[in-house]
């Protein structure tokens, strides 16, 4: 009899510990599902937060440029050759916004011999980033926003800096107006110098991160208009 009790009770407890189980296990399934869930969620506000951002960037880009059209686009050769992903977007904008605007991109034929130079470059990374350069240069121009100018070599010496100072100098002293996108310090502030002393149409000068700026771009447009207008 007392055998029974003890197998009874056994078979009791047994049925216990698996609902108790079952239980636990219900609760660690619906606990994952609700992680999953959250994650999911999580991940899905982060997406559209991050292409808010992106539509955002992209409409201060294209508002920017705009602002700042004032004739032809020339470009610094060190943003061309820049392997980064800034200017991969930077470059992608462009040509997604210089056709809305009427923009044209401008490349001498100092720059693209230089960029064209440096394909047969002894360090693989620049010469990678110069074989990128001459695909986005391809494409604009086969999109009909780049057209390449002729720019006489100058004095040996001349660095490329230099020979970029004079060509954007010539521009201005002739009247001819445009805008400079360059990471080069010196080269914007030597440009802008030559601007204000003996140009007779005026350049914007900035780098590719003010085109993303709030209010820099516009201020520096307003400016430059303005001194026109006067």
């Amino acid at each position: 009899m007392n055998n029974v009790i003890e197998i009874l009770i056994l078979i009791v407890l047994f049925y216990i510990v698996v609902d108790v189980l079952a239980h636990i296990i219900s609760w660690l399934i619906l606990i994952t599902i609700l992680i999953l869930a959250i994650a999911l969620i999580a991940a899905l506000v982060v997406s559209i937060f991050r292409y808010v951002l992106k539509l955002r960037r992209e409409a201060r880009f294209a508002r920017n440029l705009a602002e700042v059209s004032n004739g032809d686009l020339v470009i610094g050769t060190e943003i061309w050759l820049d392997p980064r992903s800034e200017q991969k977007h930077f470059f992608d904008m462009l040509y997604r916004f210089s056709g809305k605007r009427k923009i044209k991109i401008i490349v001498t034929t100092i720059q693209f011999n230089s960029i064209k130079n440096s394909i047969n470059h002894k360090d693989p990374n620049h010469k990678k980033c110069a074989k990128i350069a001459m695909r986005r240069i391809d494409q604009l121009q086969s999109a009909g926003l780049l057209k390449i100018e002729t720019q006489m070599e100058g004095g040996k010496a001349e660095s490329g800096r230099e020979k970029l100072l004079n060509f954007i100098y010539e521009r201005g002293r002739h009247g001819v107006a445009g805008v400079l996108i360059s990471e080069d310090d010196e080269l914007r502030i030597r440009s802008r110098e030559d601007n204000r002393r003996h140009a007779n149409a005026d350049w914007v000068i900035i780098g590719p991160s003010d085109l993303l700026n709030e209010h820099i771009a516009q201020s520096l447009a307003e400016n430059v208009f303005s001194k026109s207008e006067n």
